[in-house]
């Protein structure tokens, strides 16, 4: 029944499929295979707990602590959410008032309490109870489905090296893990160290295999079959590690379970059985997708990849309902990807049936609110359908109505999903969406740029109105400088003399309006709970944050109407005087310089009064910013900008008004203009 595609095929078929990048599959934490383990372990440490006396010296209360950042990232989520509810103006501007109160109030308790936390374990004599103490709230803090691997990576910078020292290797495993979790996430940003200490981190768990069955806590060995997982399967698909060495890691792996001890332990152990079952069988479910997505050219490699595959299928026999093989991928649609590929059916047949599968798959029927299917999951089947439309006889303008109207729900559904849910997955995946050239061929100008506001919207609500703000305060700008100063552009491309700018100021004032309303495009691809976050950022994440403007420059790559708006949007953080980031951008030396320079007064105006929907600072009056700026003339901010905004009563009045009254009614607009959107959606 299997026939063997020829080697000329299999090279035309490695030069077509070339989207490795592209499959974004979750992260195996084993936090769900473990949850009765993880009880069991809770209720035993909080006895011993009990029976341990207080640390003393000003060490912090553990248990409140924790409690309470559980409580400000969860309330502070739920906050974000609340600003999708369909309210009344009165009612949603009251609601958006409580709610810059409230996230005042959780960002200094939050604050104060990881302070202490950090402090206390920088003070000298620390007790070996207090780093266990650690230990156990950063694991209950991780079983609980909190997102914040930021603060996971400062506590694992006080907890790592303690037990690196000690050896301890019951505690290091959860560390190792943990840490090779979150430096991948962090690759996923385009880290190439984070992804290499991922990878280092991962490795020093598989080096302790032959500790597996003398873990002394159960969960170790949970977490060693996760970090396995991680490895032999992200790491393959990022194409970190080869296919051949991770089935080599696999294949290691399996000879381990197949071990007197650990079979005695999979015994008595019916839930890690089952864990430990998946994990070989995910590498084989896997890694024949690995290789397509990957344009490997092994036929050797191929036939023992699919054979390992069908055996697999077979064996579980698509039972995907049943809770043991609930953390499959969506088979039923890879599996027409395969064979298809395989030749075993024509690709129109495939995609025949993955429509035929989606009309009735109840995880794709969604009522309103929240999907239940992951988001990752979602995305591979789109990943699937596009690599199977590629290859139909499908004609050219049929494929882009059909990869359009999909391109259209996945949007619309990725909207749907809660704003702490999948702050990495999200961004990575739009991302991708938006600069993949087998989706952009199907897409005009007009389209691409649409595509582009409506990846803000769905990603960063916040610096969707953010941005909006900013566009509006440029526009007022840009009029006046025009009625007064048109010199202050001359020689901006396309506008040469004070002439060509009054003569065709609409024009300019519709480029510099899409020029602050791109500047901040590189926020897509940024972890949403950095740029709206319920504490204090790191120092990581400040790094990361201030990578934003370069990470724009692939979405104004997408078509060339969008260019001439990237020096602005490289240039935003950039002071009059060339200080600021990035480093590397010249931006006095941009033709684009005077909108630079308006850009970023309105940009630090908005910020700097915005006193609804940013939790990280107090907001200043209109006139304390002004005061600021008049201050860092001719350092920070273009004189000739600042000096005319003081000078022209009118301009000051209309910019005063748009961030103080006037950012309620503009939010709220703004707002209602996304729910008319949704509904015309639907």
């Amino acid at each position: 029944m299997k026939s063997r595609l020829t080697v000329f095929i299999i090279l035309a078929m490695c030069a077509v499929f070339s989207y490795a990048q592209n499959y974004v599959y979750s992260v195996t934490a084993g936090t769900s295979w473990a949850r009765e383990e993880f009880h069991k372990q809770e209720r035993m440490q909080r006895n011993l707990n009990k029976q341990l006396p207080p640390l003393g010296n000003g060490a912090p209360d553990f248990r409140r602590t924790f409690n309470n950042i559980v409580y400000a990232y969860r309330k502070h989520n739920t906050y974000n959410d609340s600003i999708f509810m369909n309210l009344s103006h009165d009612k949603w501007t009251s609601m958006f008032k409580r709610r810059a109160r409230k996230y005042s109030d959780i960002y200094t308790s939050t604050n104060m309490e990881i302070t202490k936390l950090k402090d206390y374990f920088e003070s000298d004599s620390v007790p070996e109870a207090a780093y266990d103490s650690l230990y156990y709230w950063t694991r209950n803090l991780y079983h609980r489905n909190i997102n914040d691997i930021f603060l996971y990576e400062n506590l694992m910078d006080i907890l790592l090296p303690h037990y690196e020292e000690k050896q301890d290797i019951e505690h290091l495993i959860f560390c190792y893990m943990c840490s090779g979790l979150l430096n991948y996430q962090c690759s996923r940003m385009g880290d190439r160290e984070a992804e290499m200490r991922s990878e280092l981190y991962y490795h020093k768990v598989m080096n302790l295999s032959d500790r597996f069955p003398h873990f002394r806590n159960p969960l170790n060995r949970f977490y060693f079959i996760a970090a396995f997982v991680n490895l032999s399967l992200l790491h393959t698909q990022a194409g970190n590690i080869s296919l051949v060495e991770s089935r080599e890691i696999a294949n290691n792996i399996q000879k381990m379970y197949a071990t007197r001890e650990v079979r005695e332990i999979f015994r008595r152990d019916s839930l890690l059985n089952e864990f430990a079952k998946w994990s070989i069988d995910l590498f084989h479910f896997r890694g024949i997708a690995t290789y397509i997505s990957r344009g490997q050219n092994n036929p050797e490699l191929r036939d023992q990849l699919y054979d390992a595959y069908i055996a697999t299928c077979k064996r579980i026999n698509y039972k995907f309902e049943e809770q043991k093989n609930r953390y499959y991928s969506l088979l039923r649609y890879d599996d027409l990807l395969i064979e298809a590929y395989m030749g075993h059916i024509s690709w129109d047949k495939a995609l025949a049936q993955i429509n035929k599968l989606t009309e009735n798959d109840p995880n794709l029927q969604f009522d309103p609110g929240a999907p239940k299917l992951k988001i990752n999951y979602m995305n591979n089947l789109f990943e699937t359908e596009l690599a199977v439309l590629e290859h139909t006889t499908m004609s050219e303008k049929k494929r882009g109505i059909y990869m359009k109207n999909h391109l259209n729900n996945l949007l619309d559904i990725f909207s749907r999903y809660p704003h702490g849910q999948y702050p990495f997955e999200k961004g990575m995946i739009l991302s991708n969406i938006a600069t993949r050239p087998s989706i952009l061929k199907y897409l005009s100008s007009k389209e691409r740029r649409e595509l582009l506001f409506s990846l803000i919207v769905v990603e960063q609500p916040t610096t969707y109105v953010h941005v909006s703000m900013v566009a509006d305060l440029s526009k007022i700008l840009a009029e006046g400088m025009i009625k007064n100063h048109p010199e202050f552009f001359a020689g901006i491309p396309g506008y040469p003399t004070a002439y060509d700018v009054v003569e065709k100021k609409d024009s300019l004032i519709d480029f510099v309006y899409y020029a602050a309303i791109y500047h901040d495009l590189g926020k897509i691809c940024m972890p949403t709970i950095i740029n709206n976050c319920y504490r204090k950022l790191t120092n990581h994440e400040f790094d990361i944050i201030q990578m934003h403007p370069e990470k724009s420059l692939p979405f104004f790559a997408i078509d060339e109407s969008l260019k001439k708006y990237q020096d602005i949007a490289l240039g935003h953080h950039k002071w009059f005087d060339g200080d600021g980031y990035p480093p590397k951008f010249k931006n006095r030396k941009s033709p684009y310089f005077p909108i630079i320079c308006l850009v970023t007064v309105t940009d630090c105006m908005d910020a700097a009064t915005e006193n609804i929907g940013r939790n990280y600072h107090t907001p200043k009056s209109f006139e304390t910013v002004m005061q600021e700026f008049d201050e860092l003339s001719g350092t920070q901010f273009n004189p000739k900008l600042i000096s005319f905004i003081m000078s022209n009563k009118d301009v000051y009045e209309k910019l005063k008004q748009h961030v103080s009254t006037g950012r309620y009614d503009n939010y709220y607009k703004l707002y209602t203009r996304y729910w008319k959107d949704k509904e015309k959606e639907k």
